[in-house]
């Protein structure tokens, strides 16, 4: 997927979101990796022009024939390089999938339906996408969400565990670190939440 964003100021809309639907691939089962790109456009042409990558997210991976949100927070790229960027790109592949690959292992058969693709200046939208995502795959792994057990109290937060209906937990933290700045790790994945990382 590839779309134009000249005209978008993006050094003040750094957090892109898309909702993805990957259908079946033929001959695995692995989640979908998605990662987004930003380009510049070699000749300043949209139609014609080579692109020459300025910035690539990490991966973020959905399970085949799931939906789900992929994000990037793209607040930690140069601005020079988010004003020089003339189009976003959206790549995807079966994560058991080498993209590096040149003998021909990396050929795959299946599609994605993307939708609501934007950059927006809120960092919300992506800490919401980051939540919703590992919930998912914690669900995915250690069965239905069940409860959240307090441990810890504090002036600006709490912590505890997040207990699932297979028995398994996970570690949560939640902290304000200003009046409109929250940070929430759950197990190793750390959310910002609010306005005051930018």
């Amino acid at each position: 997927m590839s779309r134009s964003v000249t005209g978008l100021e993006l050094s003040a809309h750094p957090y892109f979101v898309a909702d993805v639907t990957p259908g079946r691939v033929d001959g695995t089962d692995a989640p979908i990796v998605f990662r987004f790109r930003l380009s510049q456009l070699t000749d300043g042409l949209d139609v014609g022009s080579t692109l020459e990558p300025v910035a690539e997210s990490d991966p973020v991976t959905v399970r085949q024939a799931t939906p789900g949100r992929i994000y990037w927070n793209a607040s930690d790229v140069e601005t020079g390089l988010l004003d020089v960027a003339g189009r976003l790109e959206i790549s995807w592949y079966p994560a058991d999938r080498d993209p590096d690959s040149t003998d021909g292992t990396f050929a795959y058969r299946g599609g994605v339906v993307f939708n609501s693709i934007y950059a927006t200046a809120l960092i919300d939208p992506v800490g919401s996408a980051r939540i919703a995502a590992t919930m998912r795959d914690l669900q995915f792994d250690h069965g239905a969400y069940v409860r959240t057990e307090v441990t810890d109290e504090f002036d600006t937060g709490e912590a505890g565990t997040l207990v699932f209906a297979g028995g398994a937990t996970e570690p949560y933290r939640f902290e304000t670190l200003a009046a409109d700045t929250v940070r929430l790790t759950i197990a190793d994945t750390e959310i910002e939440l609010g306005g005051g990382w930018f």
